[in-house]
């Protein structure tokens, strides 16, 4: 005994198979004027599939062509990466990556610096030994903020300490 949904399940497929049936032998019937033009683009399709997969063909091979014969001038151990230039030099590729790396510094600009007084040029020779502003201003016995002000000019950090 089959149970009622079980037949009602089976009569819809077999009423969507009868559907589906009928409707592709009406299809079939109905473009049996049309089977040449079909078979034309048809043809055409396979035609520019073929076509499209050999142009991919070639420009893929071309390309591993080029990258082979990069790969045939580089030279990497490591992290390090250098490559041979057409007239024989080499040219280390790892050391321009981390230069490109590095921020370029800004210009020091020098503005309004007093001149004549000889107390400028050993504010300068003292901090090139390596002595910070509290020192220089004390051995020289000039004022803390005219030292800082000073070398902020010659070094280029506009007041910033």
């Amino acid at each position: 005994m089959q149970q009622p949904l079980n037949r009602i399940l089976i009569g819809f497929i077999a009423f969507c198979a009868t559907l589906g049936a009928g409707l592709g032998i009406f299809l079939y019937v109905s473009l049996i004027p049309h089977i040449e033009l079909i078979g034309w683009i048809t043809a055409a399709l396979v035609v520019l599939g073929l076509g499209c997969t050999g142009a991919l063909m070639f420009t893929f091979t071309l390309h591993k062509i080029a990258h082979w014969r990069i790969h045939s001038n580089v030279v990497a151990v490591g992290e390090v990466v250098a490559v041979r230039n057409e007239d024989g030099t080499w040219t280390h590729l790892s050391a321009q990556h981390v230069a490109a790396g590095v921020p370029p510094q800004p210009p020091v600009t020098v503005k309004e610096l007093p001149s004549g007084d000889p107390r400028w040029d050993a504010v300068l020779d003292l901090r090139h030994t390596g002595k910070g502003m509290h020192q220089i201003a004390k051995e020289l016995k000039v004022p803390y903020q005219r030292v800082r002000t000073f070398l902020n000019q010659v070094e280029g950090n506009d007041g910033e300490v």
